[in-house]
């Protein structure tokens, strides 16, 4: 019972990792990877996955969610159990490279049905095409 309301405030919870084959891009290019969503102390039931693709700018501090993708779930992850779901996310075409004042990463949010939620920055770096 402790165990359970614990996990609900977010102590010994299931959390999510977002697990990418690779941190640098080209602006249009697919980038793939798995979720690995790890169970905790209790089970828990699973509403959805969301993924942001964030940009700051160093200079004016300001955070932008360009593009997300949300996968609706309905399933349960037991105690220390780990489940992966495939990722796929194409990169907008007009992305600026990473540059000292630019920055880039994806923002994973775990929503669990209690409302609570867990969450992974993972930060990737855009380089000039080739072309």
């Amino acid at each position: 019972m402790i165990k359970k309301w614990l996990s609900r405030i977010g102590i010994g919870s299931a959390r999510v990792d977002l697990a990418l084959e690779k941190l640098e891009y080209m602006p249009g290019e697919v980038v793939t990877g798995q979720f690995l969503l790890i169970g905790g102390a209790v089970e828990r039931e699973v509403k959805r996955i969301s993924c942001d693709l964030m940009r700051l700018n160093k200079g004016t501090d300001k955070e932008t969610a360009l593009e997300s993708i949300t996968i609706l779930s309905s399933r349960s992850i037991k105690p220390e159990q780990v489940e992966r779901v495939n990722f796929t996310f194409r990169l907008p075409e007009d992305l600026q490279p990473t540059e000292e004042d630019v920055s880039y990463w994806f923002k994973t949010t775990l929503h669990f049905d209690e409302g609570t939620a867990s969450k992974d920055q993972d930060e990737i770096r855009i380089v000039p095409s080739d072309g």
